[in-house]
């Protein structure tokens, strides 16, 4: 288990050095927490799977406790059938397209949400704080309606 450290800001548009065919698909899952998960702090359960460009996939289940900037947060690597079976117990569902960069000596994951408009960049570092974000950059990482979670929709009705 780690400690994720996160800064999060909305974006008017996307930076011009992006190139958008390089970006990362990606698709989110949100399921429901056992009672022995919730005993041990998680406030999250979640499944994602990315897509490259190049056609390579990778999924994850991650539990993530409460916070804003701070929290704990245990990922593993789970197969692509195990990803189908999980995702039939979803309850909520988003998805986004990743760009990764480099800013001011960090990096910067930047996601531009599928059906709503919405840019959003994250910093994640253990110096998190110490990252210069450009003037038009609005931080929203004190608003919890601006996490993933709180962000997507009902899967049931996607179905």
């Amino acid at each position: 288990m780690k400690i994720e450290k996160e800064r999060k800001f909305i974006l008017k548009r996307v930076p011009e050095n992006i190139d958008i065919k390089s970006g990362i698909k990606m698709e989110q899952y949100y399921l429901k927490l056992s009672a022995k998960e919730t005993e041990q702090g998680f406030d999250v359960k979640r499944i994602r799977r990315s897509v490259w460009a190049n056609g390579m996939q990778k999924a994850y289940l991650t539990f993530k406790s409460r916070g804003l900037m701070e929290r704990l947060e245990s990922e593993k690597e789970i197969t692509a059938d195990e990803f189908e079976m999980l995702k039939k117990s979803a309850f909520k569902y988003i998805s986004k397209v990743r760009f990764i960069y480099e800013l001011n000596g960090f990096t910067v994951e930047l996601d531009i949400f599928s059906g709503r408009d919405l840019t959003m960049a994250e910093i994640e570092s253990p110096e998190a704080e110490k990252f210069q974000a450009p003037g038009d950059w609005k931080e929203v990482t004190g608003d919890p309606s601006y996490q993933n979670v709180n962000l997507a929709v009902d899967f049931i009705k996607l179905n």
